[in-house]
């Protein structure tokens, strides 16, 4: 580049990629009574996840306590069909179809 007094410089150019390793896995997928949502690594703070329904309903909510690397849920209630899973401080959605 050149600087106001007309001087050429170097300059860096830093390309950041933004990090798109999944935080969380979910199994067994397809489901019937429960499912389990494992991170990649401890959570370090509480997180909420929500089961979504294809219509945008929120079916169910659930709460990951501080230090948890796999919570369980019960999905008997839930009608078959395929639902979405979002763990909301992640800003990450997992596809789940309930059989």
């Amino acid at each position: 580049g050149i600087d106001a007094g007309g001087k050429a410089f170097d300059s860096e150019i830093k390309i950041i990629k933004r990090n798109t390793q999944t935080t969380a896995i979910i199994f067994p997928n397809p489901a019937t009574d429960f499912v389990t949502i494992k991170f990649a690594e401890a959570v370090t703070e509480s997180k909420t996840i929500e089961i979504i329904d294809v219509t945008g309903k929120v079916v169910m909510v659930s709460t990951v306590s501080e230090n948890t690397k796999t919570q369980q849920i019960s999905i008997a209630s839930l009608a078959a069909g395929k639902y979405a899973v979002k763990v909301i401080q992640d800003n990450v959605t997992i596809s789940l179809i309930k059989q």
